[in-house]
């Protein structure tokens, strides 16, 4: 019999600490907190009968009880230590897995893939999984929408709006600010992408003819995909003073922040919206996720519950 981690709710609201939980056996799904996401995968494991562990606190003796790991999602926002836990290292993260383990995350690290195949732990990022991929774009696009809104004291509705990057998150902004009558303008440089753009019926520029751009439209919001520096003081500088910036870039992202502090303009740099905006349905995406591996099946300790 597998024994499992009650996830209801004391008395104060919070989830049961599995650190100190004994009953934890060789086999269990450790799902590492990070934001509500992993609170909601945890939940959901939980429903299917599956022996999961919520870790709170990483130690070691409850990593050498989980077969699976599932980190946060992105593992880490500072490139320095885990998302959701400021006191844990990449390095110190790293000790913690043991050969023989399968790791799960999003945007992992090359330093945690090295780590990785050197000590024969399996390891799958939720980034590269395109049905991940996709859902995420859309709960970070309705994020990067609730940012904007809530940042601006005017509407969407027949604002202008300068959308860097058409890759997938890039796409859906576009079209969900289409939807919301914004008059939207698309920068992208790939040339597939400008066309997919452009066949959309959005105007497209490319970056040579962004300084020009920004000098001769007066932008009411800025929303930026890319992840390096394009939009630096020079830039900057030939926006309106009362525009609205939404950066979803992997940190550092792509705008001078210390500039727009400087100078007034409302900048945010907005990491990990599924988790903020709609943790419930991330969690879920992520459990599917977990199935479409077939790890789950492959793994002794969850035969039993799965038959």
């Amino acid at each position: 019999m597998c024994a499992y981690l009650s996830l209801d709710s004391e008395p104060n609201g919070k989830l049961s600490d599995p650190s100190n939980t004994p009953s934890a056996i060789p086999g269990n799904i450790g799902v590492m907190r990070g934001d509500q996401r992993q609170d909601y995968l945890a939940k959901q494991l939980h429903a299917m009968s599956l022996p999961v562990l919520l870790i709170q606190e990483p130690k070691p003796a409850v990593f050498k009880t989980c077969s699976l790991i599932v980190a946060p999602t992105p593992l880490t926002k500072d490139k320095k230590t885990l998302t959701g836990h400021p006191a844990l290292s990449i390095e110190d993260f790293h000790a913690l897995l043991c050969p023989g383990q399968t790791l799960f995350g999003g945007n992992l690290p090359e330093q945690t893939r090295k780590y990785c195949r050197q000590k024969k732990i399996t390891f799958y990022d939720f980034m590269e999984m395109e049905e991940v991929a996709q859902r995420n774009a859309v709960a970070t696009a309705e994020g990067a929408v609730c940012e904007a809104i809530c940042a601006s004291p005017i509407n969407l509705d027949g604002s202008l709006c300068l959308v860097a990057g058409y890759g997938r998150c890039g796409q859906i902004i576009a079209r969900k600010l289409r939807g919301m009558d914004a008059d939207v303008t698309v920068m992208e440089c790939d040339e597939k992408k400008q066309h997919l753009a452009k066949k959309e019926g959005f105007p497209c520029i490319q970056s040579h003819a962004l300084a020009y751009f920004l000098e001769t439209n007066s932008i009411q919001f800025l929303f930026n995909t890319i992840p390096c520096p394009i939009f630096h003081e020079g830039l900057l500088k030939r926006t309106p003073e009362d525009i609205t910036i939404i950066d979803i870039a992997s940190a550092p992202g792509g705008v001078d922040f210390a500039y727009c502090q400087t100078s007034g303009r409302k900048a945010l740099l907005c990491p990990g919206l599924p988790g903020k905006y709609s943790p419930k349905t991330s969690g879920q995406v992520l459990c599917h996720a977990l199935f479409l591996t077939d790890v789950l099946s492959m793994t002794n300790a969850f035969k039993e519950v799965l038959i």
